[in-house]
């Protein structure tokens, strides 16, 4: 009974709030302790986006899969510009060995005007410059004839196929029409004229080659300027006669050329989707780069606080608990818990001793009134 009366109110076991505490030898200071511990755990906060390893792993699978998605679409596409390639230049190389072959028959033909109009044949110069210019008229071109004529300046509506019916031929201006066709009034935007920009005046861009007679341009064997050529003498016959042996595949040559132009649109198409392509994932590693930058930047953030976190927690320990009126640290506390531990054992003997004596002398009065 007097050691549970005296457990019960020693002040041993009260704490200096009032709190009975479930260890007796347990410390104020170690309890604030903890729960200031607690707290400033509980305080820590990081950035929401940094990337935990589950986030990490989820990137780079989704990293693994674009590498093997974009290296399946890379074959599979570099073989369609491999076969674009190879169509491209198979009919690029055909074309050009029939431009030659054809080519080669100009210097033919003009030796064949030479033996075909001999010294001895009358006007057989003439003959021969018409004979000659035939060659030429009737030889390669790998462009068929495009008007540039943008339409006229007053009215854009107005074209060439408009303005040149019945007064030009084939390349050639019809007599009595020089005037109109050349006339400045009719220019388009870029100031070319009829003649300059209708195929069918002789103008334009690409189509059948021309030749030059005596200094003067002539576009066909039916130019006036081919008899103005001559001195007034009528070559259109031995220009149309020219011996030229492949007139058909020479005026054909210009859709081999577009079949080239063909090839190499497709082949270019092909080649574009793979450069946008790389593109794409240039602009995925430049957001790669950066996004590697912006969690370097978090870690090392949250890496300072973990720092400031942890010196703080450390600090804990050394300081002087202000909460407490700023007495000895936790250390010295626990330290004096310990000391203070075998001194309580010692008042506790006392008293227990205390205890007995005064049992065993009340007993031994109680006895001497029981004599009495």
């Amino acid at each position: 009974m007097v050691f549970e009366e005296f457990n019960n109110k020693s002040e041993l076991n009260k704490s200096r709030t009032g709190e009975i505490l479930d260890n007796p030898l347990s410390l104020i200071q170690g309890n604030m302790y903890e729960k200031k511990m607690n707290k400033k755990k509980g305080n820590l906060q990081f950035d929401n986006s940094f990337p935990g390893l589950i986030e990490g792993m989820t990137v780079k699978r989704k990293l693994d899969e674009i590498d093997v998605k974009e290296k399946a679409w890379l074959k599979a596409n570099e073989g369609k510009v491999g076969v674009a390639m190879n169509n491209y230049s198979n009919e690029y190389e055909s074309m050009m060995r029939e431009h030659l072959r054809l080519s080669r028959g100009i210097p033919q033909c003009k030796g064949d005007c030479m033996t075909t109009y001999p010294t001895s044949v009358p006007d057989f110069s003439n003959k021969r410059k018409a004979c000659m210019a035939g060659c030429d008229l009737k030889g390669p071109y790998v462009l068929k004839c495009k008007n540039t004529y943008e339409g006229k300046l007053t009215d854009p509506s107005k074209r060439c196929e408009h303005l040149t019916a019945g007064k030009c031929d084939t390349g050639t201006i019809i007599m009595g029409n020089e005037e109109f066709i050349q006339s400045k009034k009719n220019k388009d935007f870029n100031g070319l004229t009829l003649q300059q920009g209708c195929c069918e005046c002789g103008g334009g861009g690409g189509g059948k080659p021309h030749t030059r007679v005596s200094g003067n341009k002539i576009k066909s064997c039916s130019d006036p300027q081919l008899k103005v050529a001559l001195g007034g003498f009528d070559g259109k016959a031995f220009c149309v006669a020219a011996p030229y042996p492949y007139p058909s595949q020479a005026s054909k040559l210009h859709l081999k050329y577009e079949k080239v132009l063909k090839k190499n649109k497709t082949l270019e198409g092909e080649a574009l989707k793979i450069w946008n392509n790389i593109a794409k994932l240039d602009n995925i590693d430049d957001k790669i780069k950066q996004n590697t930058v912006d969690e370097e930047e978090r870690i090392a953030r949250n890496l300072s606080k973990f720092q400031v976190s942890k010196q703080k927690i450390e600090d804990m320990g050394l300081q002087a608990n202000e909460d407490l009126g700023g007495e000895k640290t936790i250390d010295a506390q626990l330290e004096e818990s310990q000391l203070l531990t075998p001194s309580e054992r010692w008042h506790l003997f006392g008293w227990g001793l205390l205890g007995v004596v005064m049992v065993g002398v009340t007993i031994d009065v109680l006895n001497k009134k029981v004599d009495l």
